[in-house]
């Protein structure tokens, strides 16, 4: 003579409860995706703006003279650039100090990097 078990609905249950862990565990993952992605689309701007920035006070300090905007645009299509050169003062007087400033909007949030240095202008020892 077998028995059998009546389960009452207990598949079921076990069923939904799974159901909602992993579609709990899959939500969380999701998220922690699209954190990371906005993470590292903000930080590829970021690097961006350094890399163009270095560009540009690299060509100041070894020609004298800023990338033409066209170069530019080129190869940083949506970045701005500012680029300021005055002389230098007390400890700095007879060089020239470059200030470059590059910025993008990326995503409701505006990045912007400041990078200067001093050089001596061109026939100054």
């Amino acid at each position: 003579m077998t028995r059998h078990r009546k389960n009452n609905g207990w598949l079921l249950t076990e069923i939904a409860v799974t159901l909602f862990v992993l579609t709990s565990f899959f939500m969380v993952m999701i998220s922690a995706t699209a954190t990371f992605g906005r993470f590292n689309w903000l930080l590829l701007n970021k690097q961006r703006c350094v890399e163009a920035a270095r560009a540009q006070v690299d060509s100041v300090v070894s020609t004298g003279k800023v990338l033409k905007d066209e170069d530019f645009k080129r190869l940083w299509p949506r970045l701005e650039v500012a680029v300021d050169i005055r002389d230098g003062a007390g400890d700095w007087k007879g060089l020239k100090l470059c200030v470059v400033t590059t910025s993008v909007k990326a995503r409701k949030r505006n990045i912007e990097i400041r990078l200067s240095q001093y050089y001596r202008p061109e026939g100054k020892l």
